[in-house]
């Protein structure tokens, strides 16, 4: 018990020393990196616009990504935005071709997969800044890279890849960065289009 009152002391002590930690507000000329993850990602979507209980669904359930802003004033700043994410689905369809030598109707194994990278220039308008809390609005603009692959029965079949017709990227969002420490936080963002609607992960400033 006298042990884990003393546990429980320093335990409280620490968090203490933490959260009166003198931490310098963003201005003009900080740096703040926030690698994320975002849902829901392509998988979940595809799902979600597509839901057909013959497809098996594969790919990340979530996107993955990276903003840097660089602070060109107190309250104005600019960077990029990127994330990646894998989706696609797989089906069979049955008695789908002849097979001549066996004379026999078989079954066809239909993978389509497909991968997303988008590059986006960012900026944002930071609304409240405290010690350790901003809060900002901002939007992203760029291009979307998009690669897929079609096998039927374990073989490519490269007549079924898509082009994407448009590779236009782009973000509206509202988020913020919560540090516990001088350099280290979290981040969170909501955003439409250009990754996934919700966005989270660790904030790193300098």
């Amino acid at each position: 018990m006298h042990r884990l009152f003393k546990l429980t002391l320093l335990s409280f002590l620490f968090s203490s020393a933490i959260v009166n930690q003198s931490i310098a507000q963003i201005e003009q000329g900080t740096i703040c990196i926030d690698p994320y993850i975002g849902v829901p990602g392509e998988k979940m979507l595809l799902k979600i616009n597509f839901p057909d209980p013959d497809w098996t669904y594969t790919g990340w359930p979530v996107s993955i990504g990276t903003r840097f802003e660089y602070l060109i004033m107190n309250y104005v700043g600019i960077g990029f935005d990127i994330n990646y994410s894998t989706y696609g689905f797989e089906y069979t369809d049955e008695d789908a071709y002849y097979n001549s030598v066996t004379g026999n109707f078989e079954d066809q194994i239909i993978d389509n997969n497909y991968s997303c990278f988008r590059f986006m220039a960012r900026a944002n308008y930071h609304l409240i800044r405290t010690e350790r809390l901003n809060a900002y609005v901002g939007g992203g603009l760029g291009g979307r890279k998009i690669n897929s692959d079609c096998y039927i029965n374990g073989v490519s079949d490269n007549s079924a890849n898509i082009t994407d017709a448009l590779p236009l990227s782009y973000r509206i969002a509202i988020g913020g960065r919560f540090h516990f420490t001088e350099n280290i936080g979290i981040s969170g963002e909501l955003g439409l289009y250009g990754g996934g609607i919700a966005q989270f992960g660790v904030s790193i400033k300098f």
